[in-house]
Parts: C-alpha cells; structure tokens; sequence
C-alpha cells in the first residue's frame, strides 16, 4: 500500500476473539491512525473491515458486525458479505451492504453446521480491498432437535434436583423452619402482619415447598442453559439488518 510521499505503509491485523469464533490473520490493514491518501475518492482503495463478530446464531441463519476500515473509510461504497463451509468456495451473500450498515443476518444457512464468514469493502468504481478478517461459527439445532434437547434439558435437571434434595434437606428445612416459625410469634405478638406472612410463607416454604421446588428449580435452569445458551434460536425471526 503506497502513500502520498511514496512510502510503503507497513500494516497488521488484529485478530477478535470469542468463544464460537475463529480468526485467521491475513495480511492487511490497520494502522493506529485512520489514512487517507492524496488521491482522488474514485481511486481510493478501502481497507479491510475490522472486528469482524458474530453477535448471533439460530438454527438456519447467523448474525456478524463488523467496523468500518481504518483505511480510507470514505471510499466505501459498499460492503460485500461471502460465506463458505469447510468443503466449499467463498461465494457472496446478498444484498450488499450499504456503508452505513455494519451488520447482517446470513439466512438460508444448514442446521448443526459451520461456516466460514469475511467482509470486503468494495469502492465506486467496483475495486474490492483485502479481507483482514476471517471468522468461523456454527448455526445452532433446527426447532424439533432444540425442542427435544430442552425437554430432556429439563428432566435431567429436576433429576439432579431430586438427588440434590435429600442431601441439603436435613439442614435447610430446619433452619427455615425454626425462623419462619420465630417470625410468625413474633408477628403475632407484635401483631404485625407483614412479619407475620413472612414467617408463615417461611415456614410453609421449608416444610412442604421445598421438597417440591429444588427439581422444579433445576429443571427450569437446566432446561434454560440448553434451549438459551446452547442449542436454540437467539435470533428472532423479525430481526432487522
């Protein structure tokens, strides 16, 4: 890349990092203040799109942002979106993107499976700058799978729970008993009716709720860290770009 004085710039990417992302370095594009050469707009060639992330995953589609170059940003005329899996070519997604819009969700995508992400930044008169970027993701379970996952999610759970109940039952039922109960003859003496339904809701809780509500209780959070965090939609379908 050549600069106004003639002088060639020496530049680096850095990487993003994430859990469910993979970057490969590439050999263009930052450096640590935005460049512009002494040239006309038209001639301009963009550098590469930064940050590259993805911010979302469903079963059939993805969504990644990204940054504007930190090389000549204002020769962006749009933003070319490719994807590929690991077997395939890059090829483009469309539309376009405008150089306002620095995101997009990649619909049409394969349940359970990976694929690859760049962006490029495209000038008026069609040149296309390198990609410094690439990333990797996979789309989550389709419906029936996600459904089928939570449901056993959640059995397993309020399984867990029933085992683990046994285990703190002989002292924490004692010890919300004997304060729920502390509380209600307090309330009563005092008659004080908050305190009151404090100590008797207590007390009602650690005799007769608590049994119940362990498994319930790691049902419910078993089933929500699957269908949530792991195998479902966090995308919703009436997502904008």
């Amino acid at each position: 890349h050549m600069t106004g004085s003639g002088r060639k710039l020496q530049s680096f990417c850095i990487p993003t990092s994430g859990a469910a992302e993979k970057v490969q370095r590439m050999d263009a594009t930052c450096p640590s203040e935005p460049h512009n050469e002494e040239a006309s707009p038209t001639d301009l060639v963009p550098g590469p799109p930064t940050s590259l992330t993805v911010v979302g995953r469903a079963n059939n589609r993805i969504k990644i942002e990204w940054k504007e170059p930190c090389i000549n940003p204002s020769a962006v005329k749009e933003y070319q979106i490719e994807t590929r899996t690991r077997n395939t070519e890059w090829e483009p997604v469309e539309p376009h993107r405008s150089p306002d819009r620095l995101s997009v969700v990649v619909t049409g995508l394969r349940s359970n499976k990976t694929y690859w992400f760049r962006v490029l930044a495209i000038n008026d008169r069609g040149t296309k700058g390198n990609s410094c970027e690439e990333i990797q993701s996979e789309t989550k379970f389709g419906s029936k799978t996600c459904k089928t996952l939570t449901v056993l999610a959640f059995a397993g759970g309020a399984l867990g729970g029933l085992v683990v109940t046994p285990l703190v039952a002989p002292v924490l039922i004692p010890v919300g008993a004997a304060v729920g109960a502390r509380w209600l003859y307090l309330g009563l003496k005092a008659e004080d009716k908050k305190t009151a339904g404090l100590g008797s809701g207590l007390l009602v809780a650690s005799t007769v709720g608590f049994p119940v509500g362990i498994p319930i209780l790691g049902g419910l959070l078993a089933g929500f860290i699957i269908h949530d965090k792991i195998a479902c939609s966090r995308i919703p379908k009436n997502n904008s770009y």
